[in-house]
């Protein structure tokens, strides 16, 4: 969604009218090389439509923040086919361009994704089980916060918080048994969940609050201050 708005900085140097006029310059057919130089834009040609006017529209209202959307100019070959593609200036939500990857769309997946492990696994104790949704860093135990640290330090994690654990991957603790036994807690404490499965391996999500715009909650799960590590019994 981000590469939507990277180059749009480009054209800040011009006034709303000259950004007007240039967006209708390029879709007249004028070439690309020649506006480039003629409104003085840092941009290659190939990435020129990147840094077009976003036309903000009452036809599209952000189901988040309750506010018009904005259209984003396509190239102007595609114009005429293209199925229109829009964005919410404030929490980035997109409109037909693929998966949206906003935080407001995470949060909604993951809820979901939740709330069907819970469904699945309803027969389990209810004391292994939380059914708040997702959870604060502060309510985790030492030991799930151990735990999960040592799940982070051993897999590759996405921006949206997501490790895949690969079929044939080593044990990430001392042993394979001991290595299911930290897995299998954290999954009946709702700490992680699955998300897929392939061949390849499983794919799992934290379901930690606000874990994924605040890497410092990930540092200090993955090197907890020595203060903090007092004798536990597990």
């Amino acid at each position: 969604m981000y590469k939507y708005l990277k180059y749009r900085n480009r054209i800040n140097h011009l006034s709303k009218q000259k950004q007007w006029k240039l967006l209708c310059e390029y879709y007249r057919g004028e070439n690309v090389q020649s506006l480039i130089q003629k409104y003085q834009i840092d941009i290659s040609p190939s990435n020129f439509y990147l840094t077009l006017h976003l036309v903000e529209t009452s036809t599209k209202i952000c189901p988040y923040c309750k506010i018009n959307m904005h259209c984003i100019p396509s190239t102007k070959t595609s114009y005429p086919y293209l199925v229109k593609k829009y964005i919410c200036k404030t929490c980035k939500h997109t409109i037909n361009c693929g998966e949206c990857k906003c935080h407001n769309c995470f949060d909604k997946k993951q809820k979901i994704a939740f709330t069907k492990r819970l469904q699945q696994n309803s027969h389990q104790e209810s004391s292994n089980k939380r059914d708040d949704g997702l959870i604060n860093i502060n309510e985790l135990s030492f030991k799930e916060k151990i735990y999960l640290g040592t799940l982070l330090r051993a897999y590759p994690i996405t921006k949206q918080c997501l490790f895949t654990i690969s079929r044939n991957t080593k044990p990430f603790a001392p042993s394979h048994l001991y290595s299911q036994k930290i897995l299998s807690f954290l999954i009946n404490r709702g700490i992680i969940f699955q998300t897929a499965a392939s061949l390849i391996g499983v794919q799992f999500a934290i379901n930690i609050q606000n874990i994924y715009k605040n890497n410092q909650i990930i540092y200090d799960l993955m090197y907890p201050k020595k203060s903090l590590i007092t004798i536990q019994i597990f």
